[in-house]
């Protein structure tokens, strides 16, 4: 065993991987990538959840509770006028949860605080930061308690005030919303009476309870797929044909550039049908989704093969080799599924990422896949594609342009 000969082979293996614009990418700059948009999206300290409130009632009491749930930091809170539907509201603004303070909350609180209500059976117990608002309603409450000791003896006939939560039950949030609210009733309840129960969270779901999470992450991954083909297929075939001097023997033909274009990605569309037909199939015999695929779905899955086959074509046009051209196809897809909300809720991201998720068709492609195929949201789910498609006319007619064959490439 001679070290001289195992150095060199050393020294070799070094100059190959540095030498690999792909091994290098996988191996140093893709961790790096995961860890800054991971970083990004966690580092914020606690994840703050989208919540709309509707305050129906304008009691102090009413008050006091929405300022119990501010208090926490747990939520975005965005106040919504009171005339406005909850359902619709949540669907359009794509957020997990609304809680609506219903009309005569506070007298069904005041009520209770004299009659007493049973006990919660389970959860954890939060104690918001106490308001000046608080504190007067707990001094009431000695009051009416004091008032009506015989009445809290026997409770059975009496029921908790209720604030009612809306939730997507199609998000990730809405168990966690849900559970977060909850608590946030229990230490409201505990700073009134110490610990009978007099507001409780009435959940309903905006959608019917036929969906499942799984209904909803299909369509996400068949946007992955329309991505992943369009980007990476473009790139590699691109790459490959310029390498091996097919693309500068392609001028010489009667084919033309545009020709030519057109059938590649016509060819990515049909890769992508199949493919989003299998991924449905499966997805139906293993865990019955309900995912319904139509016309729109079709027109959705064409329009995203065109935007990311011009987003191929303009990355292919700027790499030479094969390795070059993988790095980079993935140093561009890979980011844009975590920050378009395929596998990490939008909306447990910071303000800035959540800003960078609208500027990515992905997104947008993921919104109308689920419009179309669960919702039945025909005219969101257009909305959505004509987004995609204005995105993708641009990137094609780009990628179009300054795609040249008389250079070979």
């Amino acid at each position: 065993m001679k070290l001289s000969r195992i150095y060199i082979d050393f020294i070799s293996s070094l100059k190959i991987f540095f030498r690999g614009r792909s091994s290098f990418f996988w191996v140093l700059a893709f961790p790096i990538i995961l860890m800054l948009i991971f970083g990004a999206i966690f580092s914020g300290g606690n994840v703050q959840y989208e919540l709309a409130v509707q305050n129906k009632d304008g009691s102090d009491i009413s008050a006091s509770f929405i300022n119990a749930v501010n208090s926490t930091n747990a939520f975005k809170v965005h106040m919504v006028n009171a005339s406005e539907n909850a359902d619709t509201y949540i669907k359009s603004n794509r957020i997990s949860g609304m809680l609506i303070v219903p009309e005569g909350f506070g007298n069904d609180v005041q009520r209770n605080l004299a009659l007493g209500a049973s006990r919660p059976s389970t959860g954890v117990q939060v104690n918001p930061t106490t308001t000046s608002t608080t504190n007067a309603i707990a001094l009431n409450a000695t009051s009416l308690n004091a008032q009506a000791s015989q009445a809290q003896s026997n409770n059975t006939n009496v029921t908790p005030a209720a604030v009612i939560l809306k939730v997507d039950q199609s998000s990730t949030s809405a168990p966690v919303i849900s559970g977060v609210l909850s608590s946030i009733a229990n230490g409201f309840n505990s700073q009134l009476t110490g610990s009978t129960q007099i507001v409780g969270v009435e959940n309903q779901q905006v959608l019917s309870s036929q969906f499942k999470y799984i209904d909803f992450f299909v369509p996400g991954i068949i946007g992955l797929t329309v991505l992943t083909t369009g980007v990476l297929g473009t790139v590699g075939t691109n790459t490959q044909y310029r390498n091996n001097g097919i693309l500068r023997k392609l001028a010489t033909t009667p084919l033309g550039k545009s020709e030519w274009i057109i059938s590649k990605m016509l060819y990515q569309t049909v890769v992508i049908l199949i493919s989003a037909f299998l991924i449905i199939i499966v997805a139906k015999l293993v865990y019955n989704v309900t995912a319904v695929p139509n016309v729109v779905t079709l027109l959705l899955l064409f329009v995203g093969t065109i935007c990311f086959t011009g987003i191929g074509m303009i990355i292919a046009r700027f790499v030479k080799d094969e390795d070059a051209a993988n790095a980079a196809a993935s140093a561009v897809t890979f980011p844009m599924l975590f920050l378009a909300g395929t596998f990490i809720p939008l909306e447990t991201m910071p303000d800035y990422l959540q800003t960078v998720a609208k500027f990515l068709p992905l997104t947008y492609l993921n919104y109308g896949l689920r419009d179309a195929m669960i919702l039945g949201d025909t005219a969101s789910a257009l909305y959505n594609m004509m987004i995609v498609l204005i995105a993708g006319v641009i990137f094609f007619v780009i990628g179009s342009i300054i795609t040249d064959w008389r250079e070979g490439g």
